[in-house]
């Protein structure tokens, strides 16, 4: 309990230095135009190397309030990566964005350091090899937790949003793995379903009017071989009802 209580002071004073920087880092990442993919997703990385200093050792008393603090920064820098707005889910925002929540990062940090502290007293120094092993074995449960709570969050998730979930859950790894493309500001409406893509809108302004077709995410994995070397080539696309690629 007191160790719960100590963190606890800390997360007082940590979460608003993450707030704070994940506030001025959104005011330079307007929607259209402004930083590229990569740069965003560097300012990400920013505040989430701020947020896990430690996490091998807060991560096992890591209550859900402060968790909860954690995901709120994350959040605000997520729907910023995906050129999204406020009204995106937290579960939707990071998706899309391919960024781990951070309390699910925080126990693949906290797994390594205590496989690589066992080995230590051991009398094994343990190499890049098997550090990698750890952090991919414990990356792999953190991802099925993630699935889970994705699954579970489609009932807070807004109807429209829903389908982004679906789509997204069975191909989230791969997904979050990818090394090409990226998300354009129109392409993030649509898979968040932000305003008309969700709904149709009538001229008059007022909301509601008939659903825009259902929607389908497909993760398409091509093998390809090029200069003798066995290559393979990820493409996302985007199923429109009238079977449209965008």
């Amino acid at each position: 309990m007191e160790t719960r209580n100590k963190f606890d002071h800390n997360f007082k004073a940590l979460v608003p230095r993450l707030i704070g920087a994940a506030g001025a880092l959104t005011r330079l990442l307007p929607n259209v135009g402004g930083c590229s993919a990569g740069t965003r997703r560097l300012y990400l990385g920013v505040v989430r190397s701020m947020a896990l200093y430690g996490a091998p050792v807060w991560s096992p008393a890591l209550s859900a309030r402060n968790a909860a603090l954690l995901l709120r920064a994350q959040q605000a820098l997520a729907v910023r990566v995906i050129r999204g707005y406020r009204t995106i889910s937290q579960y939707v925002a990071c998706a899309l964005a391919r960024s781990l929540p951070w309390d699910l990062e925080a126990e693949i940090l906290a797994a390594v350091y205590r496989r690589r502290a066992q080995a230590l007293s051991r009398g094994r120094s343990p190499g890049p090899s098997a550090v990698g092993r750890w952090k991919r074995a414990a990356r792999h449960v953190a991802y099925a937790k993630w699935r889970e709570r994705l699954l579970k969050g489609l009932d807070q998730t807004s109807a429209t949003r829903q389908r982004t979930l679906e789509a997204l859950v069975p191909v989230l790894e791969a997904w979050s793995d990818r090394r090409h493309g990226v998300l354009s500001f129109h392409l993030a409406q649509v898979l968040s379903r932000h305003g008309c893509f969700g709904r149709r809108v009538p001229k008059t302004g007022q909301s509601g009017g008939a659903e825009v077709g259902k929607w389908t995410l497909a993760l398409d994995l091509k093998k390809a071989r090029k200069k003798k070397k066995k290559k393979t080539t990820k493409t996302i696309y985007v199923l429109l009802s009238n079977g449209t690629h965008i």
